[in-house]
């Protein structure tokens, strides 16, 4: 038996109950703009986002009026739009929790319009895109709302950055303004510091938790961290071997800026900009073609991986540890 012309009944009458449960609940302060996308967003197929919001909704009123606030604040958004597939993926204990799905959707709303050919214009090549996500997953201070990082790959789409792989978007539309980009997997929520270093920077992260720096770390809010690689530390590991504990933390706390967020588009905006350490030392920063560095001292270190972000801030990974000899050691 041929079930395909059964499909587009079902779609419709399943379309025609969230419509009616849209209309009905999900926004009641008077206009339709979140209930209109969210029909669109039907009839445009994204039937698991759909169903996620207004179970968000349900819940959580304040979230389409955040939605609301965001459109009137800044003009326009762009949502990035998880396909029917890409919610198969989501954990259980997520996708039946409405406070942790919130986050996720949150997450996945940018303040501003994006496209590939504005990310592509900006530098240094990538942009940084604020999105509405609050709360344990953006303890940034000041009130800041989560970020993400947006890149224009080498065909002219638009890739999304990720801890382990960049997420490349689908088709794009419009609704109004709002620009509507389809993914094919839904964003995970920030690390915390502690579990991107764990497996980018595992020496550091032990030489961290050894001198107890690490909780430390994460209690921040607001953090700028240059996190040195594997070989950087096995380059000094003699030195640092060498150092009591309170010297190492020294040199540890000479590579993050407590309460101020500085990603590398700050930087390549303002090559004069300068910074203190947790420790009382001065960055400097400086580039070369598409290279960035950073100085404490007399210790010079490229970035080889910008805007990493975290929950509480943003990580930079850096080729050289900044001992800084002048004063630190």
């Amino acid at each position: 038996m041929m079930l395909s012309k059964y499909i587009a009944p079902l779609v419709f009458f399943a379309g025609s109950l969230v419509s009616a449960q849209i209309n009905a609940t999900v926004f009641t302060n008077g206009t339709d703009t979140v209930s209109a996308l969210l029909n669109t967003l039907w009839a445009e197929e994204y039937y698991s986002l759909v169903l996620s919001i207004v179970a968000v909704a349900e819940n959580n009123t304040n979230f389409t009026e955040g939605i609301l606030s965001a459109l009137q604040a800044s003009g326009n958004l762009t949502l990035l739009a998880p396909t029917n597939g890409a919610f198969v993926g989501v954990p259980a204990n997520i996708s039946s929790n409405t406070t942790e799905l919130q986050e996720v959707l949150e997450y996945h709303i940018l303040e501003g319009y994006y496209t590939a050919e504005r990310v592509a214009a900006a530098a240094p090549g990538h942009t940084i895109a604020k999105t509405l996500l609050t709360g344990s997953y953006a303890r940034l201070g000041s009130n800041l709302t989560q970020a993400l990082v947006l890149f224009s790959n080498d065909t002219g789409g638009l890739e999304v950055a990720a801890p382990l792989k960049n997420i490349t978007s689908r088709v794009a539309s419009d609704f109004g303004d709002i620009h509507i980009i389809g993914l094919d997997e839904v964003l995970n929520l920030p690390l915390s510091l502690s579990q991107f270093a764990a497996n980018a920077t595992p020496e550091l992260t032990t030489l961290a938790t050894s001198v107890g720096i690490v909780a430390p770390l994460e209690a921040i809010e607001g953090l700028t961290i240059f996190l040195p690689n594997d070989a950087a530390v096995s380059n000094v590991s003699s030195i640092i071997a060498s150092v009591n504990t309170s010297t190492a933390v020294t040199v540890l706390q000479n590579h993050f800026i407590s309460g101020s967020v500085i990603y590398s588009t700050d930087i390549a905006a303002n090559l004069s900009l300068t910074a203190n350490s947790f420790a009382g030392e001065s960055f400097t920063f400086s580039s070369s073609g598409n290279d960035t560095f950073v100085t404490s001292g007399n210790f010079t270190a490229k970035i080889v991986q910008a805007d990493v972000i975290i929950q509480n801030g943003v990580a930079h990974v850096i080729d050289a540890v900044l001992l800084n000899t002048e004063t630190t050691i």
